[in-house]
């Protein structure tokens, strides 16, 4: 999946590349108003949104047979197949999620820059930033352990990671090798339970 994710990715950016080869466009200044700013003058929005798809998409999802199904086919496909668990539809479902939260997160990108970019650079940094972000919120690469909210936590801390470095005044051509490190360290470590697991089944 993971392959996948960066092809697909590639074909979309020579997609986007196409449409916007220089960057440019206008955005609709009222909405992004609203959308980057803060309620009431203290709460920001895009705080409020993150929370309710939190409460909207995440909780219900993980509570659903469906949510329970990807749960299962990440720990253990071949079982949860054979227990009779809608393995496609999880995917399906999972799948259709992620990209649904990844286009909303492009577009408040879009929204926060005030223009319309298709860099590599950028491209590749938000990819590797969003596995950076799940693994250090304890989401399991092998699959079938973790939450959406840990994986919000774990993006405050990657940013804040890369906040400290600026504070510190790390030079910048520096900065990708910490935050390379800190990642190997949290899947390192969220790999060392599986040196107590005898199975996959009681990983999960």
């Amino acid at each position: 999946p993971i392959v996948t994710t960066i092809a697909t990715g590639a074909v979309y950016y020579g997609l986007a590349l196409l449409l916007r080869p220089v960057p440019g466009g206008s955005i609709n200044e009222d909405l992004a108003d609203v959308l980057t700013g803060k309620v009431a003058g203290v709460v920001p929005a895009s705080l409020l949104i993150l929370l309710a798809a939190v409460v909207i998409i995440w909780i219900p999802f993980k509570r659903s047979v469906i949510g329970r199904a990807a749960y299962a086919a990440g720990s253990s496909e071949s079982a949860a197949f054979l227990s009779g668990m809608p393995i496609l539809r999880a995917k399906f479902a999972s799948y259709t999620l992620a990209g649904l939260l990844a286009a909303i997160g492009g577009l408040f990108l879009t929204f926060f820059t005030d223009t319309g970019e298709a860099s590599l650079g950028s491209a590749n940094s938000y990819t590797l930033f969003s596995i950076a972000a799940v693994v250090i919120g304890g989401v399991s690469l092998l699959g079938g352990k973790g939450s959406a909210i840990g994986a919000v936590f774990g993006a405050f801390a990657f940013r804040s990671i890369g906040d400290l470095l600026f504070v510190f005044n790390v030079d910048a051509l520096w900065q990708p090798l910490f935050q390379g490190v800190i990642l190997l360290l949290a899947v390192a470590i969220g790999a060392c339970g599986l040196f107590r697991v005898r199975n996959r089944l009681e990983w999960f």
